[in-house]
């Protein structure tokens, strides 16, 4: 893995986030492809859609927040009076995660939350890909065609989802 550090600017403000990055990770090598190759930022439709919406006190979510990207680009973009509610509950990625936002020491408004989100605090299944997509879900990856490894081998485990509802306490 190498640490990586990435810049940009939004709202007439400069930012800097540190990301571990494993390259023969396809989800984590597409991070650095955009900002190496195409000198723009990691999903640039959503990238900058969060650059338009977002303000200094917003309070959004990241479900799903897989290595951090986004919970670190946002955390930024709200500032210290903002938080973000990064949801990560995939073995193999939130250790991963917890050690990017390390990376990113000065920013306290991250809360990890390593429960899946859902519409009731019940048990669920949760699925991690098996095809270096980087991803986990709540629906079995290995349904959907571009995944024969997670076909193969399949990796449930049952947990025990939480809902917004349980963290009304973040505004």
């Amino acid at each position: 893995m190498t640490i990586r550090e990435y810049g940009f600017t939004a709202h007439e403000r400069s930012y800097t986030l540190r990301m571990d990055l494993d390259m023969a990770e396809p989800s984590e090598a597409w991070i650095e492809y955009h900002f190496a190759t195409h000198k723009c930022l990691y999903e640039p439709e959503v990238s900058l859609f969060m650059i338009a919406c977002l303000r200094p006190g917003d309070v959004v979510i990241d479900v799903g927040a897989n290595v951090g990207f986004f919970s670190i680009f946002m955390a930024n973009l709200v500032g210290d009076k903002g938080k973000v509610l990064a949801f990560e509950c995939g073995p193999t990625i939130l250790p991963k995660l917890r050690h990017n936002l390390g990376l990113n020491w000065w920013l306290k408004n991250i809360e990890v939350i390593a429960q899946p989100l859902w519409c009731r605090a019940e048990p669920v299944t949760h699925w991690t890909s098996s095809d270096g997509h980087g991803g986990s879900c709540l629906w079995d990856p290995g349904l959907y065609h571009d995944n024969p490894n997670s076909r193969k081998n399949p990796q449930p485990a049952e947990m025990m989802a939480t809902t917004l509802e349980l963290h009304r306490s973040i505004t």
